[in-house]
């Protein structure tokens, strides 16, 4: 594998002439980890987003963003080239939990064939290839508030997951299970504001539609050794395509339209 070394990222550096709020500087209180193809916390400024491996010769670069937030594009499209790209490391804009994939094959891409991924016109997203993409983040906390956006069409998925002993799961849509639950664990789940029923049916109803949804889910997660998103245990991998995906320690439903507001700032998604 060759690794590309390059000095300290400087694309988007804070000055005086530029002035940058991100949609979740107002709710940064119980935050865990902010992972996203766009900034979302401003005090992150000037940091990568992601690390990202190229198909062409497996080398490697950090990608940042602009001076409004949004994805380097520019960047990433000169790094991959007319090759694919694939996110290696989520850097967590809150703090220091980020999420490394370390198999190649297991990596989420993020540029195909010279063509960055899109969740919606002009919005870069990370494709989840449904069969081994994922990632799984070993520091949870034991209560998580999670707020991810995405667009699927699989008939069968999970939002959150942990690995084994147990492979406990929260989120989980399938189109032919009518009556079994999301998670027994769930205390509130909604999509695009509106709540949803806790069981398979329901979920998948309002999440495989084939556009971006806004994803809202309060979980116990006491007694998971760990939390992650997309490969999960064979049966309901995602095969999608992520912008955002964030957790909170805390049940922060005094909070979740504040939250969704910010996160759909401008009607992306709804």
């Amino acid at each position: 594998m060759t690794v590309v070394r390059i000095p300290r990222y400087r694309t988007a550096r804070r000055s005086a002439a530029v002035a940058f709020t991100g949609a979740l500087d107002s709710y940064t209180t119980s935050l865990w980890f902010v992972y996203s193809t766009r900034l979302l916390l401003s005090a992150y400024f000037g940091n990568p987003l992601l690390r990202v491996r190229r198909s062409s010769d497996d080398a490697e670069l950090n990608i940042g963003h602009a001076s409004n937030g949004a994805l380097d594009t520019a960047a990433l499209l000169a790094f991959a080239g007319a090759g694919s790209a694939y996110v290696k490391t989520f850097y967590d804009q809150n703090g220091s939990r980020n999420v490394t994939i370390g198999t190649n094959g297991a990596q989420p891409r993020i540029v195909n064939s010279g063509a960055v991924e899109l969740i919606a016109t002009g919005i870069p997203g990370v494709k989840f290839d449904g069969s081994d993409d994922g990632w799984m983040q070993t520091d949870q906390p034991s209560t998580a508030t999670v707020i991810a956006t995405i667009k699927t069409s699989d008939s069968v998925g999970t939002m959150l997951h942990a690995g084994p002993p147990y492979y406990s799961y929260a989120g989980l849509w399938n189109s032919g299970d009518g009556s079994g639950t999301s998670d027994s664990t769930i205390s509130v789940q909604a999509v695009n504001g509106t709540a949803v029923a806790n069981t398979r049916a329901a979920l998948h109803t309002v999440v495989a539609t084939g556009v971006p949804v806004l994803y809202y889910l309060e979980v116990n997660t006491g007694g998971w050794t760990e939390i992650g998103f997309g490969a999960y245990s064979g049966a309901y991998n995602v095969d999608g395509t992520v912008r955002d995906f964030i957790v909170y320690s805390a049940d922060m439903s005094a909070s979740q339209a504040g939250i969704e507001a910010a996160i759909n700032n401008g009607g992306w998604i709804y």
